[in-house]
This record gives structure tokens, C-alpha cells and sequence, in this order.
């Protein structure tokens, strides 16, 4: 199996956090945490217990001076991190267990990517996602390669590996692939969307779908592994 280093950021990230984290950590090698010193309590006190309780869990800290800053602190993740894959894990990212392990089944059999782009359910409920979500995909898993790297100031940062920008548009080495996550926003008790700062980032929910009955089994676990 290729081991699998994780990559977080994180100022506020109740309540999901810390499930977040320990629901892939049997899956990989290292857990990368960025936190902020602006963080609230309760972020520092889950992400701290995380550090507490896992070896696997390496924490760093940081206090940039504007969100645009943050694309050096995703940087500096990259230059820690010695696995040949990366996993790109924001603090409302849910992988369920079998897709999860089909990814890894996917990373340890192909060899001629540079990454894996993937569609997010973007829950509403334990029962509805958010369709006008469909056409969204994200490359969340990266084969580390020297010249990897970030551009553009966060969260308009995008992945290069040397001048080839890792997007499924744009580079046939990055393919994307189904719904294979369940991404948590809409639930949480905080979001940078919301912020003063992030106007332009703001997005509608669009018509609530019903999840597929395979898919619901997921979303059920959801709400009763994290309350």
C-alpha cells in the first residue's frame, strides 16, 4: 500500500473536526494540522486532544495576516511531508469507509496519474445533498513529486506539479472520478463564507436532491458518529 500523508487547515472547525481527522487516520501514515492562533476554544482544545491521543498527528501553528497568506502555510505542508501521496483534507471533509478504501485501492494499483479529482455530496440532511453541487470536483489526492506546488492566494489557491496546473480539465493525468466524499459546510457551526472578508465566496444552496439509499447508510453514520 503507497502511504498517505493528510493536510489540514484549520481556524474553526466544530463541530467535525476530530472525527474528521480520526476517521482516516487508520489509513494513513501522517496527519498534517495547521491550526490558527485565532482559532476558538473549542478547535484548540479538539485539535490539541488530537495531537494528545495520536502520534500520527503532528500539529503546527499559524498566524498570518490575511487568508491570502494561507497558501505559504499549505506550502510548508508539502515540504513536511515524505509519503509519495498527499490528501488534501479540509476540516468538513467525511470519507466513508468503503470509498475511502476504493480510492486507496485506486492510488495503489495506477501509475500513470498525477492525482485524483472528486465529486463532493454536499450534505443538506441525513437524507438531501445539494445539486447545484453536481458539477463541482476537487483534487484532493496528489502524487508528492518534487516541483509540487501551490498558486494564488487562498482559498483561490490552486495545485501545480512544475508548470502543469493538477486540475481534471486541464491535465489528463489528474482524472476525475464519481461522488466519493461527503462535504460537511452546510452543517457546520462556522464558515469562512461567512466572514466579513469572504463576500465574494458566498454560494446559494441550490434544490435539495435525496441522497441514493447506499449513500443515506453513509449519511446516517455521519450524524451518529459526530452528534
Amino acid at each position: 500500500m503507497r502511504k498517505i500523508t493528510s493536510h489540514t487547515l484549520v481556524r474553526k472547525g466544530m463541530p467535525f473536526i476530530g472525527r474528521v481527522i480520526e476517521n482516516v487516520l487508520p489509513y494513513i501514515e501522517k496527519s498534517l494540522i495547521t491550526i490558527s492562533k485565532k482559532a476558538d476554544e473549542q478547535t484548540q482544545r479538539e485539535v490539541l486532544r488530537l495531537a494528545c491521543t495520536y502520534r500520527k498527528v503532528i500539529v503546527s501553528q499559524e498566524e498570518v495576516s490575511s487568508p491570502s497568506e494561507l497558501t505559504k502555510e499549505r506550502q510548508k505542508q508539502i515540504e513536511n511531508t515524505e509519503t509519495e501521496w498527499i490528501l488534501f483534507l479540509d476540516d468538513d471533509d467525511w470519507w466513508p469507509k468503503d470509498h475511502f478504501e476504493e480510492m486507496l485501492d485506486m492510488i495503489k494499483r495506477d501509475q500513470c496519474v498525477d492525482g485524483y479529482s472528486v465529486d463532493p455530496y454536499q450534505l443538506i440532511d441525513k437524507d438531501h445533498y445539494d445539486s447545484s453541487w453536481n458539477n463541482k470536483s476537487f483534487t484532493k489526492f496528489f502524487r508528492n513529486k518534487p516541483g509540487l506546488h501551490y498558486r494564488g492566494g487562498w482559498p483561490r489557491d490552486l495545485i501545480y506539479l512544475n508548470d502543469s496546473l493538477l486540475y481534471w480539465k486541464k491535465n489528463i493525468r489528474v482524472p476525475r472520478l464519481g461522488k466519493k466524499f461527503f462535504h460537511l459546510s452546510y452543517l457546520k457551526d462556522n464558515s469562512f463564507r461567512k466572514e466579513t472578508w469572504a463576500k465574494q465566496y458566498e454560494s446559494t444552496m441550490g434544490i435539495a436532491v435525496e441522497l441514493p439509499i447506499n449513500e443515506k447508510e453513509n449519511a446516517k453514520r455521519i450524524f451518529e458518529y459526530c452528534g
